[in-house]
């Protein structure tokens, strides 16, 4: 799963979640985060997370294809917690914090559009520093496409070999860095176009639309029950 396939399943979706408010949908994922972030109790971050699958698999999202994205979180707070020294069974609890926290971000982003959520984020955010999000997020879509393919070059000329590692370690560092650079002047390149076919600071904020439907109880509801389930717990 890319940053492409997660733009095509939220604009081209038709599903209760994906039909709701953006802004409804936003204060979901905001307060499960808050809550996912406060809360003490040990079965409450695996709740949620078995609910946003659930909420996922009916709303036809690739959950299969989704849960890999979760390796970061995985990596980067186990590590955290093996170099902080933490109990595994706290190291694990944490884990499943992390994982939770960022597979709602995925559901997220998943069933809205991104621009939406921008022009959402533009109307509470310094116009200037949203722009800023929304060029460094088209960027990436730049930098891992970039990446795939300087790194497809890599392993077929011999590059990449799983048995020499301080030889990989050379090539990838010498590979992100030309990947950066090119995608700095791809970026540029983008922000171009943009600026020719009329985008100027403030455009995202254009979009925005707030108008409510019925499926905007689904994801009312949803935040009623994280609520209520955080109280109970």
């Amino acid at each position: 799963m890319d940053l492409f396939n997660l733009d095509h399943i939220a604009l081209h979706t038709k599903a209760p979640f994906h039909d709701s408010s953006v802004i409804i949908k936003m204060c979901f994922v905001l307060i499960t985060v808050g809550l996912l972030i406060a809360t003490t109790a040990a079965m409450y971050p695996i709740f949620i997370f078995a609910l946003i699958v659930v909420v996922m698999l009916t709303n036809k999202v690739p959950v299969l294809k989704i849960l890999p994205l979760l390796f970061y979180p995985i990596f980067f707070t186990g590590l955290f917690t093996l170099l902080a020294g933490y109990p595994l069974n706290y190291s694990l609890w944490l884990i499943s914090k992390s994982c939770t926290i960022a597979l709602s971000l995925l559901l997220l982003v998943s069933t809205t559009p991104i621009y939406k959520i921008f022009s959402v984020m533009q109307k509470v955010l310094p116009t200037f520093f949203v722009d800023a999000l929304f060029f460094t997020y088209r960027s990436l879509f730049i930098f891992q496409q970039l990446f795939t393919n300087l790194f497809t070059v890599l392993k077929l000329k011999g590059g990449f070999d799983n048995r020499k590692i301080l030889k990989n370690t050379k090539n990838m560092g010498s590979l992100v860095a030309i990947t950066f650079i090119r995608a700095l002047d791809s970026a540029q390149n983008m922000a171009d176009v943009m600026k020719i076919r009329g985008y100027s600071c403030g455009n995202l904020k254009q979009t925005a639309k707030f108008n409510t439907n019925v499926w905007d109880l689904y994801p009312g509801g949803l935040t009623l029950l994280v609520i209520i389930s955080f109280l109970w717990v």
